[in-house]
Order: C-alpha cells, then structure tokens, then sequence
C-alpha cells in the first residue's frame, strides 16, 4: 500500500508520460483525423482530412501535417479557432468538429 505523499517507484516514468500523452492526444485532433472548420472570410464549412506529407492531395481534401493549415489544427479540439498565414495576409478558421479513423 502507498501512503499518502508517498512516490510510487513501481511505475516507470517514461511510461506514465506516455501515457499522459496519449490520453491528452485521444481527445484533440492530429494525423488520421478528419476535420470540419468554418470558413469566416467565405462564411463555409470545410472538410479536410489530415495526413501524412507523402499522402497529401489538395483536389482530395487531404492536408499535410507540415502544411500551415494542419500544423495550425495539430493538438486543438471543436470549439478552438485557428489563424493561419496565408501569402495574402490570414486566415480564420473555426473547428467545428473532427473524428478519428477507427484502427482496423
């Protein structure tokens, strides 16, 4: 038994942050998610889905995780906004939703 203020020594520390991490990144957007924003400058939504460079295809809806646009959605969750800075100046984009592609 643990006593209270005591530190657990049982518990490697490199795992327990893995598994904060992991509990934190459950629940926000990264790679594999998809992506609904509004659109405040074109008042729209959007729909894209974030991947890897090598799979990036804009006709496709698909955006890199290095691109501005997905470094910018990394992390956040429904609700967040995000400005991205575009040649022409910055963009606005609001997170409406996203979800997760179940692992097969």
């Amino acid at each position: 038994m643990i006593q209270k203020g005591a530190i657990d020594n049982s518990i490697d520390p490199e795992i327990a942050i893995l598994n904060i991490l992991k509990e934190y990144f459950a629940n926000r957007i990264g790679v594999g998610c998809s992506v609904q924003l509004y659109d405040y400058k074109y008042d729209e939504n959007l729909n894209f889905e974030i991947v890897d460079t090598a799979s990036a295809n804009f006709m496709e809806n698909k955006i890199s995780e290095d691109s501005p646009l997905g470094k910018a959605l990394i992390g956040k969750k429904a609700g967040d906004e995000v400005v991205v800075t575009v040649p022409d100046g910055k963009e606005r984009y609001k997170i409406i939703c996203w979800s997760r592609k179940k692992s097969e």
